[in-house]
């Protein structure tokens, strides 16, 4: 079995007493401290290795509370617009009884670092669920969202009244739509339907949502696939990422594949489906994000061990069309997740600052609550952190680079009602110690 490393550190609110010091005093400790990490000497690290990390948030600040309850989950999506404004996405209960959910935003005001009170991206309909969204060159945000089986699309210029259904076909099965916009302002949008077993979808808008390309099946309908993930790099090419779940014959086995889309006339050439899961056969969750004509993608796959399931976070990278050897972020720290809601590890990436930033929930050993643990390619993915303290559950994190600072939003679930709130830290908010963590 996996044995997971000790930490040693502080948890992510300071003591009372450090936060009543002086601002010139608390500066000058740091100070002092990194000009110890200076002068040390060099053979004291090789003597016994430690990874040193500045991730943990001093405080998280509530943006706002969903009302959900159990499968009520808000699944909230952060990003940053190209004029540099931050907007938050969710899903909002307004009446458990009935199920009935709403998609909100709510977007960042730099001057006095609030949030706006969260407003309705779509008031029509009846329920609506898995909401995301992506801004376009011209900082406009585009979401989508189900609503019953069906995948349904709006530009911020139309909420809340406005929205256009783009799957043609109802049924049963359906998982969350995902979206993406290039740099040539190409809108692309993926999903999985089926009936017994789903194939992923594929349709694209080249005038800003005024028109929708037919959805186009990029699986066979034979295959069972699902939590398709798309990314549009800076060449104009859109990749796409799913899962493949093979039951017969067995063991199961649950692998990702890859497929890149290449402008072809009125639509896309696709290449031949890749399996990028490596040797894992439990992959799950797929993460998917373009920087400039690279690719980062970040998943999850589980392992039964001693009597539990253990879950990891993977990260593998895409450019000059070859994908790098698999990364396992956790390899000696695997995480579990709570029984009901969510059932598996959920990854988040960005890149900020020239570095790709890795963020996953997960409950270390002997632990029943989720925490937000960070991972980044600026040590080779060396080192490992908590970001939240032990006690509350937070789960599905998202990321955002916040004019050069890393932020991120978190679904908070308060642990005697089950209730979830989205909250949210900044770097440009907070203070920095360093955290010593064992390896």
């Amino acid at each position: 079995m996996l044995q997971p490393r000790q930490l040693a550190g502080r948890g992510n609110k300071f003591p009372r007493t450090t936060q009543q010091l002086p601002h010139y005093l608390l500066l000058a400790g740091i100070l002092l401290f990194a000009l110890a990490q200076l002068q040390a000497p060099a053979h004291a690290e090789e003597a016994s290795p430690i990874a040193t990390s500045t991730v943990f948030w001093e405080t998280f600040q509530l943006v706002a509370s969903t009302n959900a309850v159990s499968d009520f989950a808000p699944r909230p999506t952060l990003r940053q617009a190209p004029n540099g404004q931050l907007m938050l996405s969710f899903n909002k209960a307004l009446d458990v009884s009935q199920g009935i959910q709403k998609p909100y935003y709510s977007v960042y005001n730099r001057a006095n670092r609030s949030w706006s009170n969260a407003q309705p991206i779509y008031s029509g309909g009846t329920s609506q669920r898995y909401v995301t969204f992506a801004f376009d060159n011209a900082s406009m945000a585009h979401a989508v969202w189900l609503e019953r089986e069906d995948v349904y699309y709006a530009a911020r210029s139309g909420w809340p009244t406005t929205a256009r259904k783009l799957s043609t076909v109802s049924e049963t099965l359906v998982d969350p739509p995902a979206i993406a916009i290039g740099a040539n302002g190409v809108i692309h949008v993926v999903w999985a339907q089926g009936v017994n077993s789903q194939t992923v979808f594929y349709t694209f808008s080249a005038d800003g949502g005024a028109n929708w390309s037919s959805p186009d099946p990029l699986t066979p309908a034979a295959d069972d696939t699902y939590s398709p993930a798309v990314a549009a790099t800076d060449d104009g090419s859109v990749h796409v990422v799913w899962g493949k779940a093979t039951l017969d014959p067995p063991p199961s086995r649950y692998e990702l594949y890859y497929a890149k889309g290449t402008a072809q006339g009125t639509g896309y050439n696709w290449t031949t489906a890749l399996n990028i899961s490596a040797d894992r056969t439990t992959a799950v969750r797929p993460a998917l994000m373009a920087s400039g004509n690279a690719l980062h993608l970040a998943f999850a796959s589980y392992a039964f061990e001693d009597e539990r399931f253990i879950h990891y976070a993977h990260y593998r990278r895409y450019s000059s069309g070859n994908w790098t050897p698999l990364v396992t972020i956790n390899s000696d720290r695997g995480v579990s997740v709570n029984t009901s809601y969510p059932t598996y590890l959920t990854t988040a990436l960005t890149v900020c600052g020239g570095d790709v930033h890795l963020y996953y929930h997960g409950a270390p050993p002997g632990q029943t609550s989720e925490q937000i643990w960070a991972a980044s390619s600026s040590d080779a993915w060396q080192s490992l952190s908590p970001v939240t303290a032990l006690g509350t559950r937070y789960i599905d994190p998202t990321l955002a680079c916040n004019n050069g600072n890393l932020a991120i939003a978190v679904d908070r679930v308060t642990l005697d009602n089950n209730v979830h709130d989205i909250y949210w830290g900044s770097q440009e908010n907070r203070v920095l110690l360093p955290l010593i963590s064992s390896r």
